[in-house]
């Protein structure tokens, strides 16, 4: 009877445990993406943030480095959205400290799949060197000066564990120096210097013997930290991060492009410009969007989606769905639920009288002047905002002035919705976009 008891104890806990982990991969391994840029057979820079998910200036770094750097020689693997969920809450850490995990951690810890991955990523082979993005405190300065500028604090430094190591590029304090030197010399506020700040984890740093970096080195691997002051606005933290990061390809032979310059204002344009994001047949726009957008035909109350970028994300709050980007709201859609159609012929819109395009959904259509849209036998056509006396708008040339400009998707009311149903059942096909030129 006893051993009937203890063998039903030991079952149940198998199961539990084998539960408990398949609802934390679930929740959790869809949100952290491994982007690998360039030719992975040379040096390779392994580039990470948002572990902590307050820290903005650091993930939307590392996501530009993903969507706006191309990587000419050498390769540089990104992952800029580690802790998606507490990215979202913008909380550091909704399951606790993650960057104090990389010792030991539970199988039962609900970060304990995303730990487990970052482990296995860092242990291959041809990573040559570890950079990780963070936003700290104040402004590390080695004596203390004020409760702000003090040996305690993060802000504006190179954090290295120690050092040297041996390995091609275990000299950890020339790098962080060199790239201190490079730096600098373009922040013109001193007050706004880097500094390498040596943590000592070797001599017995307690907490930061838990950290990622040092379980990096202990794997062989050159590990140094970026970090940025939370006292600075986010763009000039991004600006900074940027900077830091190209310093650092440089020391590794690694060679980039980009096509905006390190200045505030064209960071600020290059976050906030190519953001969109594809909910079921619904494809959105998201540059300059509204704040909200009403009657947006969907089938699923659990709509799946995806985006170019990683820091996009949908979340269902009383049954309207917000678009974030990173823990900032884009915009919020409010959904008209409508039965989806077997059918997904594609649709001919004629531009400007110049050509005639085939139309797959969802897609934006580019237009200077006008447009029209085929009559289908398939096909009832409604564009969202324009307005007249047929159910079916086909075969009418549709100018700009025709909208009700509040329909646009768009504050500069560029873009609008058209929306496609099936003439059998009036069952919805799909949607694409018509964009005027400014």
């Amino acid at each position: 009877m006893f051993y009937d008891r203890i063998t039903k104890f030991y079952t149940l806990r198998f199961f539990l445990k084998i539960l408990l982990l398949f609802m934390f991969l679930v929740s959790q391994l869809w949100s952290m993406n491994l982007y690998k840029k360039g030719d992975s057979n040379e040096n390779t820079m392994f580039l990470l943030s948002g572990i902590h998910g307050n820290e903005r200036g650091a993930y939307l770094a590392a996501c530009l480095v993903v969507t706006k750097y191309d990587i000419q020689k050498g390769s540089v693997w990104v992952i800029p959205n580690i802790n998606m969920p507490s990215i979202i809450e913008n909380k550091r850490g909704i399951n606790g400290d993650m960057n104090r995990k990389f010792h030991k951690i539970s199988e039962f810890d609900k970060d304990y799949q995303i730990v487990s991955r970052l482990k296995n990523f860092i242990a291959q082979d041809n990573i040559n060197f570890l950079l990780n993005l963070h936003d700290g405190s104040g402004f590390y300065r080695p004596t203390v000066i004020n409760s702000t500028y003090a040996p305690y604090r993060w802000g504006q430094s190179i954090v290295i564990d120690q050092k040297n190591m041996n390995h091609e590029f275990g000299n950890l304090y020339e790098i962080s120096q060199n790239i201190i030197n490079n730096i600098n010399q373009n922040i013109y506020n001193s007050k706004h210097h880097f500094r390498t700040k040596n943590t000592k984890t070797n001599m017995g740093n307690a907490s930061m013997s838990k950290s990622l970096s040092w379980f990096a080195l202990n794997n062989n691997k050159p590990s140094i930290t970026s970090e940025t002051s939370f006292e600075l606005d986010v763009i000039t933290r991004v600006k900074h991060h940027l900077m830091v990061i190209e310093a650092t390809m440089n020391e590794l032979g690694i060679e980039y492009s980009r096509d905006f310059n390190l200045d505030n204002d064209e960071i600020k344009e290059v976050l906030y410009s190519g953001l969109d994001i594809v909910i079921e047949d619904v494809l959105l726009s998201l540059d300059g969007v509204k704040p909200v957008i009403k009657n947006v035909p969907l089938v699923s109350k659990t709509p799946k989606y995806k985006s170019s970028n990683p820091l996009i994300s949908l979340r269902e709050m009383d049954n309207v769905y917000n678009v974030l980007y990173g823990n900032e709201i884009l915009t919020s859609i409010e959904p008209e639920y409508r039965d989806k159609s077997l059918t997904n012929m594609p649709v001919f819109v004629n531009i400007d009288n110049e050509f005639r395009e085939f139309v797959h959904m969802p897609s934006v259509v580019n237009v200077k002047s006008h447009f029209s849209i085929e009559d289908s036998r398939y096909y009832r056509i409604n564009v969202i905002g324009y307005v007249n006396n047929y159910e079916d708008e086909t075969n009418i040339d549709i100018y700009r002035s025709n909208f009700i400009q509040d329909y646009a998707i768009d504050q500069n009311r560029n873009t609008y919705r058209v929306e496609v149903y099936d003439k059998r059942d009036d069952s919805f096909v799909g949607m694409f976009l018509i964009k005027y030129e400014e």
